[in-house]
């Protein structure tokens, strides 16, 4: 029955009666703090860039920088949660109730906001980490990272632009049990330089990871595109491969369905259908896939080109007599 607005401009918290609009309260509003999500009646956000007395060594004079996560009641402003991270942490929420935060050391921190529970766990130390992200997928969440120092030389790899429609995953990639956030694979997979679709079932436990590649040959412009299926029930690849041709102003969409268990990768004209049944998993590697170089790519191109003649068939599954729309 209340309506809480934060005011940044007048850096005012103000609770409005939702029946009449009339004012209950207003109080002064620290716009230091960006908002992750709201939670109920409380309110989740963050502040980077804090400063601390520094801790370490013998009587150490000066500041270190903190990140910090809060949660507050919207309503009363009280303050039921905080903790503060070392510099350059990140943090992700999910399913509007877990939240996870990662420091560069690899301390997670993990919060299961309808019980309270904290849990925390030491991952692989990451350098430069620059977001993370949690995805539900399958009875688990993915915890994806852009963090890898991994870059593509004479190679043009980039985020895709559309946001909504996937993210962008350059590192370590973690399966997380729902409950406490331990890691459930013997350790995280490495995915680089590659998009992850959104369009893909939760209850899928296959999910599509894909990209487009551009790099000059000797005469001309190559583009090729990218496409990794990583089962995340054991965290390898089902399928992977740098060497499909797509025509210009042709997409890669990805969809998955559990009626019946499939998941798409419509790619230019040609179709991947990847099909499971409710066996358990096999045993397999933990996935690897991403880096990319100039001098692989021209030798694959061409091993390729010399297999099928035209190098036009990228997925390498179809034969001559099929129709040109599979």
């Amino acid at each position: 029955d209340k309506l809480v607005i934060l005011d940044t401009s007048s850096k005012a918290r103000r609770v409005l009666n939702a029946f009449d609009g009339s004012e209950i309260e207003s109080q002064a509003l620290d716009t230091d703090w960006s908002i992750l999500q709201n939670w109920k009646e409380f309110i989740l956000d963050f502040k980077s860039d804090t400063t601390q007395p520094a801790t370490e060594g013998p009587a150490r004079e000066g500041t270190e920088k903190k990140v910090a996560i809060r949660l507050w009641n919207g309503v009363s402003g009280e303050t039921v949660l905080q903790e503060t991270f070392s510099a350059n942490a990140k943090a992700a929420t999910v399913l509007n109730r877990y939240l996870a935060v990662l420091e560069p050391s690899g301390s997670l921190a993990y919060w299961d906001l309808e019980t309270g529970k904290k849990s925390s766990h030491q991952l692989r130390p990451i350098s430069n980490l620059k977001h993370i992200n949690l995805i539900p997928a399958y009875d688990r969440l993915l915890l994806l990272t852009d963090s890898s120092d991994i870059e593509a030389k004479d190679v043009l790899v980039e985020p895709e632009s559309n946001t909504t429609r996937t993210l962008w995953v350059n590192g370590d990639v973690y399966a997380l049990n729902l409950v406490d956030g331990t890691p459930l694979w013997e350790k995280p997979a490495e995915l680089n330089l590659i998009n992850i679709s959104r369009q893909q079932s939760r209850l899928s436990p296959i999910v599509a990871f894909y990209r487009r590649l551009s790099w000059y040959g000797s005469s001309n412009r190559i583009e090729n595109t990218s496409i990794a299926l990583l089962d995340v029930r054991n965290g390898a690849l089902v399928f992977s491969s740098d060497q499909l041709v797509l025509p210009r102003n042709e997409t890669t969409m990805v969809e998955s369905s559990v009626e019946p268990f499939t998941v798409m990768a419509k790619h230019g004209n040609q179709m991947l259908k990847v099909t499971w049944t409710d066996q358990p998993a096999p045993a397999g590697e933990i996935a690897k896939f991403g880096e990319v170089s100039l001098a692989k790519l021209n030798e694959a191109n061409q091993k390729r080109k010399n297999a099928n003649g035209t190098g036009e068939d990228g997925f390498g599954i179809f034969e001559d007599t099929d129709p040109p729309n599979p």
